[in-house]
């Protein structure tokens, strides 16, 4: 198969990202898509995206990945934002075990208003960031385990974008268990619309769901 038609047949997965307020999902994000950490940054507001390319056992696809803002007001606005996701990641704060609680909400509000075409919810990971804090107060293995167990997140990973833990280990599990989807699923790859696989008119139509960005001056480390 020649590069152009490589390039041709990538699959494009809508990845969306949420979680409670200053739990480092831009960081994130950030750390994946360009190798890089700012400490400090204007919060997000409504959402943004990135794009980036992801390969492996030859199998080529590309994660838009969205950037959903954790403030309340914004919570009606969701079911926009979460159109046409194959996959998403919950963000909480390692040091702050009330962001866990709240993960549990937000994965209730996923499975509630995105499906896959065959109407099962997609699949969410759970990133328990600011691994790297040192706080007397942080989740433990134990914990973890049995939150991902009784919510419904098919996996979990520790992660810092500060420090880089983690960050590939995240999106390789989404990638894998995307593939685990594509490959099981009936006549998953001959759908067009709905969460699994976008065409050309529906991505474009993802580039009119992004709202225009307005930032304000508050800010602060999230890593």
């Amino acid at each position: 198969m020649s590069t152009s038609e490589e390039f041709d047949s990538i699959d494009l997965y809508k990845i969306i990202v949420v979680g409670s307020f200053a739990t480092g999902k831009t960081s994130l994000i950030r750390r994946y898509c360009s190798g890089s950490f700012t400490p400090n940054y204007r919060i997000t507001i409504g959402v943004d995206f990135s794009n980036k390319q992801i390969e492996k056992d030859n199998y080529k696809a590309e994660f838009r990945i969205f950037d959903i803002a954790g403030h309340e007001r914004f919570s009606n606005l969701t079911r926009t934002f979460y159109k046409g996701a194959s996959a998403g990641i919950v963000v909480c704060d390692y040091a702050r075990p009330a962001t866990l609680q709240e993960a549990a909400k937000w994965k209730n509000d996923i499975d509630n208003k995105v499906f896959l075409p065959n109407k099962k919810p997609i699949p969410v990971l759970l990133a328990i960031n600011k691994c790297d804090l040192e706080e007397s107060t942080t989740i433990s293995d134990e914990v973890a385990k049995e939150f991902v167990q009784k919510n419904g997140f098919f996996d979990y990973k520790l992660t810092s974008a500060k420090e880089n833990i983690g960050i590939d280990k995240v999106f390789y599990s989404l990638l894998d268990k995307l593939i685990e989807i594509r490959e099981n699923v009936k006549d998953m790859r001959k759908i067009s619309k709905g969460a699994f696989k976008l065409s050309g008119d529906e991505s474009d139509e993802l580039e009119k769901e992004k709202p225009s960005k307005k930032k304000n001056n508050q800010g602060g480390g999230c890593c």
